[in-house]
């Protein structure tokens, strides 16, 4: 759905949007997921007063990547407006891109024999990772500019300036191992990106080879940064965005709001939400995912008892008048990775008159007056509960 400026008022409540990183899971044999064997009292206490339902958040059958699920989450069509993950990451990790640069995702990795043994080199720590990247950070390609902003352990980005380049387009990162890395074909458009790729990460591997943990480079999520319209411009809207990982910083930057790297202290996130201003707050939880990957249920769910203890702290001592509550995508800790199923939604407050279910999970939510809907659908739906929807006139 795409709102006219005509329907959007620049008064209205405040909005919480609370999203807990793959939270949705997939019942087992006993009908259990992590959110119905959490204890949330939190929500239990206003699930009854809440509209509930399940979002689909790309389409049928097609698996999210975060930074995708979250430009749905915020209205953003992604099959219309995909982005590269490298450009989230790049602005997520600090890097001031201008339109047209070509920013790319990359490992530091482990090679044998021309085949790729580890593609995050045992995990290798940031200080390690550090005297490698130094070593690759003063490359230079014919006709670019380029920087290397490193991320956490064998994590960084690049970034490519020059003229006549494009995306997205693969990188040399299949997402295999026991494999040889390369560049698949790309259309003419894109053959100058790949040719810059390619040969970065040419010069790089010589400059690594000897290298006992991380000899090689893996690159993916290229694209170039393209002007979008942001947020405040989209839905009216101040925005915030209260995260401490790269790629949320980076969609968040990248529609515009008002973030930062946030420190890994929850207490000090909690406070910055609570003092925060504006019309719109998205905060975001990681722990449930993380868990969800590790294929640790009883981990998973006593991160959803701590997202629920932070949901009360914020609400409690905060003006938010709507709360959202939902997830990205699910990340069923049967899988240890993200799935296309449906993810459970919650909005509480405004004009919302609620459904009298007692818990938030994928069973009740089910049940909820909001249906299945797209997670492109969503934003709509809290403007109206806030009262920043106006009566529609043709």
């Amino acid at each position: 759905m795409s709102l006219d400026w005509n329907q959007l008022s620049t008064n209205g409540g405040r909005i919480l949007f609370f999203v807990i990183d793959g939270v949705g899971d997939i019942p087992d044999k006993n009908f259990k997921t992590p959110l119905t064997e959490a204890k949330t009292p939190y929500l239990d206490s206003i699930s009854p007063k809440s509209s509930m339902g399940m979002h689909l958040p790309i389409d049928e059958g097609i698996t999210p990547g975060s930074e995708m699920a979250h430009m749905a989450l915020f209205g953003f069509d992604p099959l219309r407006n995909p982005v590269g993950r490298g450009v989230f990451e790049a602005l997520g990790l600090g890097f001031n891109l201008s339109p047209g640069d070509l920013a790319v995702r990359g490992n530091l990795a482990f090679s044998e024999n021309g085949k790729i043994i580890d593609r995050r080199a045992g995990r290798i720590g940031t200080s390690e990772a550090s005297g490698i990247l130094n070593k690759i950070s003063k490359i230079q390609v014919e006709g670019c500019s380029v920087e290397v902003v490193q991320g956490k352990g064998h994590r960084f980005s690049v970034v490519f300036k020059g003229e006549g380049l494009n995306g997205p387009l693969p990188g040399n990162d299949s997402g295999e191992t026991n494999v040889e890395p390369f560049f698949p074909s790309v259309e003419s458009s894109l053959r100058r990106s790949r040719l810059v790729m390619s040969a970065w990460v040419e010069f790089a591997n010589d400059l690594i080879k000897n290298e006992k943990k991380a000899n090689c480079v893996l690159l993916r999520g290229a694209d170039v940064l393209r002007p979008v319209t942001t947020l405040e411009r989209k839905h009216l809207l101040t925005c915030k965005a209260v995260a401490n990982y790269p790629c949320y910083i980076g969609v968040a930057k990248y529609l515009g709001m008002d973030a930062k790297k946030y420190p890994n202290d929850i207490d000090k996130r909690i406070e910055e939400t609570i003092n925060a201003k504006d019309d719109f707050v998205f905060f975001h939880y990681k722990d449930t995912d993380a868990a969800g990957e590790d294929g640790d249920f009883k981990r998973k769910t006593l991160c959803v008892e701590e997202a629920d203890s932070i949901i009360r702290k914020i609400m409690d001592n905060s003006n938010f008048d709507v709360l959202v509550v939902t997830g990205d995508h699910c990340t069923p800790c049967s899988y240890k990775g993200h799935s296309w199923h449906r993810v459970p939604i919650l909005i509480h407050g405004g004009k919302v008159q609620g459904d009298s279910l007692l818990r938030f999970n994928e069973i009740e939510a089910k049940k909820g007056s909001i249906g299945s809907i797209y997670a492109k659908d969503i934003m709509p739906l809290v403007l109206a509960n806030a009262s920043r929807l106006k009566t529609y006139l043709s």
